[in-house]
């Protein structure tokens, strides 16, 4: 963090906690070293690195936070119960640190997608079942790709009323109040509310 200091003459603007992993697998299959692994990956770190970056986000006078989390964290979803309990966990201290930080001018985001086509998924992209039954649920008949989460973060830095449109039910965003399916415009309406 002290580079980070340096480098940011003591002030950081927004920090993105992207890290995350997981394995499919049943839950009494976990192993110690996968909790431990996947429980520090996905979660841990991002609260150790919010704390360490707290008093450069309060020295800036207007710090953002963006956390990805998923979808995972507020459904249930077979063979996957660690990394959804702790993408739920995620999701909860997005909300928590809301709070408690809005008094130091932190926003605390949280973008929650449903499937994206990484690495992490690539043995589930490969089952056509399983892809066609995700993308039933999808109005956009598609599973996400990582640059949709990243066009979705960056509007959100430039013009915080702009959203980027994120269809279906799979897709949540977490600002403090929880926010379902909010539909971008070009233009926010005077006296709309739109922050």
């Amino acid at each position: 963090m002290e580079n980070v200091k340096s480098a940011f003459h003591g002030k950081l603007d927004i920090l993105v906690s992207n890290a995350g992993t997981g394995i499919m697998k049943p839950a009494v299959g976990v192993t110690p070293e996968e909790y431990k692994f996947i429980t520090t990956t996905n979660f841990e770190s991002a609260f150790h690195l919010c704390q360490l970056a707290h008093p450069l986000l309060k020295a800036s006078g207007r710090g953002t936070i963006v956390f990805n989390s998923s979808i995972a964290g507020m459904v249930g979803i077979d063979m996957f119960c660690l990394y959804a309990a702790t993408k739920g966990a995620l999701n909860q201290l997005t909300k928590s640190l809301a709070c408690e930080w809005a008094k130091d001018n932190i926003r605390t985001n949280c973008v929650a997608p449903g499937y994206i086509k990484t690495p992490l998924i690539q043995n589930a992209l490969e089952d056509e079942a399983f892809v066609a039954g995700e993308t039933r649920r999808i109005p956009m008949g598609r599973l996400g790709e990582g640059g949709s989460v990243k066009v979705c973060r960056q509007k959100e830095r430039r013009k915080p009323w702009r959203r980027e449109p994120i269809a279906g039910p799979t897709a949540e965003k977490i600002d403090g109040l929880t926010v379902r399916q909010q539909l971008w415009s070009p233009e926010a309406p005077k006296g709309s509310g739109m922050p």
